[in-house]
């Protein structure tokens, strides 16, 4: 059944020129020789018909004529008996058939005469399509095999995403003057006094100066929010460069690059001639910082960050922002509560959340019968364990699993790109 859904969709999706009477085929290209015609159910089921070089007959004179006229020496089922009887949805493909006819012949005008007959339901020329496969024009996609890995030009063939979907990492802050993020970076429209969407004219500062009046125009409590927010402050530890003095401010740079790496895996602008592909192409980064970088060099996530950064986005329509969290180690209930802002996706009140390193994010709930989360719907027991590393691409359920993988291209700090 699933295969069936499967290659129904690819039908309907994937073939979106095809239709059943007066097919366009203004751009097209068809195979020579080949017309797909589906006769009317008072002929009866049809079979495979070769006449050896011959022309074929169907014992009915309109059609024959037809047959004659374009010299058709075969004809082919398409789809055979012992398939369709182990489908569960059964389309009515008993009569569809391909004819064969010399290569000169004028499909156009072939498949118009078909038409005409009262017998035939549908003709269609044989169309050749090319591979459902888009890939970028970034220069780096080469580089890329986390997004070949997930299959992606398949998926970019349909969509590369939409301006209606924000997303945000909730992590180290956010080189917003990339190259690969400006024309996807969110404009707060609460904080865009001139309705430009512009977010920045200068690199060295977040904002476009039509819109920074030093007022809290949205109401949200942050003032100047054009681009996002940086959560942190009153940080002890940090790297020198680090903004962790006691405010907080409008501008979500951080000189540790894990941010900008994560967003860029989500959202860094494809097929522009610079860089990565995102996995969304075409989406909306808000720019948040919750995160630092310490003495040590490492990068840390600060709870009393994530959690407003977590709750500030879903103020934001179409109020169901995309996450990605670098959890600090430790339990936390309240990293679960905020996760339940969003109405959309609700993770259940029995629910712990844990980050054992890192690496790592489990979460886990014992309910009494099964229970659906995101859409997802789990027989108790269940645990989920999230692979957060950079390196690691894989989500899954049930067990621990890690693969080695080589390190995955994305935006850095600076106009540079780093695995």
């Amino acid at each position: 059944m699933k295969r069936w859904i499967r290659a129904l969709l690819w039908v309907t999706i994937g073939l979106p020129y095809v239709v059943f009477a007066g097919q366009d085929l203004t751009g097209a290209q068809w195979a020579p020789g080949h017309l797909i015609v589906n006769f009317r159910s008072e002929i009866g089921t049809l079979y495979d018909k070769d006449g050896e070089g011959e022309v074929i007959s169907m014992g009915m004179p309109s059609l024959d004529e037809l047959l004659a006229r374009y010299r058709v020496v075969a004809m082919r089922r398409l789809v055979s008996d012992q398939i369709l009887a182990m489908l569960k949805v059964v389309p009515d493909f008993y009569r569809l058939m391909l004819l064969e006819c010399p290569k000169d012949a004028d499909i156009p005008q072939m498949m118009a005469d078909f038409e005409r007959n009262p017998l035939v339901e549908y003709v269609e020329a044989d169309l050749l399509r090319p591979q459902s496969s888009r890939t970028p024009n970034d220069p780096l996609w080469n580089s890329q095999w986390d997004k070949r890995l997930m299959g992606m030009p398949a998926v970019w063939e349909f969509t590369t995403g939409s301006r209606d979907v924000i997303v945000v990492a909730i992590d180290g802050g956010t080189y917003w003057p990339h190259d690969d993020f400006f024309a996807n970076l969110w404009v707060n429209p609460g904080e865009d006094m001139d309705h430009d969407g512009v977010a920045y004219l200068y690199n060295d500062y977040p904002g476009d100066p039509d819109d920074i009046n030093g007022v809290d125009d949205d109401g949200n409590g942050l003032v100047d929010d054009l681009i996002g927010w940086d959560f942190i402050r009153n940080q002890a530890g940090c790297a020198p460069g680090e903004d962790c003095d006691s405010q907080q401010d409008n501008d979500p740079y951080s000189i540790n690059d894990h941010g900008t790496h994560v967003l860029g895996l989500m959202g860094a602008v494809g097929n522009n001639g610079i860089g990565v592909a995102g996995t969304a192409w075409n989406v909306r980064i808000m720019a948040s910082r919750a995160g630092f970088q310490n003495t040590l060099g490492e990068g840390l996530v600060a709870q009393a960050a994530a959690i407003p950064c977590m709750a500030v986005p879903v103020l934001q329509p179409p109020r169901m922002p995309r996450f990605r969290t670098a959890g600090p180690t430790g339990r936390s209930s309240v990293a679960l509560r905020a996760m339940n802002i969003s109405p959309r996706c609700t993770i259940p009140p029995d629910t712990r959340t844990w980050w054992p390193s890192a690496r790592w994010m489990r979460v886990t709930w014992s309910p009494t019968s099964p229970i659906t989360v995101c859409g997802w719907t789990f027989s108790p027991p269940v645990t989920w364990y999230g692979l957060r590393s950079f390196r690691d691409t894989r989500s899954i359920l049930e067990r621990p699993w890690r693969a080695p993988t080589p390190p995955v291209c994305s935006p850095s700090c600076g106009r540079s790109f780093r695995v």
